[in-house]
């Protein structure tokens, strides 16, 4: 039986699926959340955009309809394979949230935790942060 993976990460990241808009210099683009943290989104593009890339982001969190708008950098991006042939090649882009605040932040970590997807000792830990 395979062991379950350990988050070492400061700030972890949840599987999550919902819209993201992307603003790359006027242009913008629609594209689905992979996974976020409070630091930052991987999100599912059908256009390629190179690492370093400027962007603004827009996270439609479905939780109470919260909306968190951040800029970012693009610190990574890997092609995704297509589940079928017929479908367009897509992309994971992994953002970096440049300027969090406070408030969006917690917009975030709110979401994390009402979407049930963090295990309990990591709750009780942002919890207390949120307190």
């Amino acid at each position: 039986m395979p062991e379950e993976r350990i988050e070492r990460r400061l700030f972890p990241r949840i599987d999550t699926n919902f819209p993201v808009t992307l603003n790359v210099d006027g242009n913008v683009f629609s594209a689905n959340s992979i996974n976020l943290s409070e630091r930052g989104v991987c999100c599912e593009t059908s256009e390629y955009f190179p690492s370093f890339t400027t962007i603004k982001v827009t996270l439609d969190l479905p939780v109470k309809n919260e909306t968190v708008v951040r800029s970012g950098i693009i610190v990574r991006v890997k092609n995704r394979l297509p589940a079928e042939e017929s479908q367009r090649k897509t992309y994971a882009t992994s953002i970096y949230f440049e300027d969090i605040d406070a408030g969006e932040r917690q917009k975030i970590m709110k979401y994390l935790l009402e979407a049930g997807n963090i295990n309990v000792g990591l709750n009780k830990t942002i919890k207390s942060l949120l307190c």
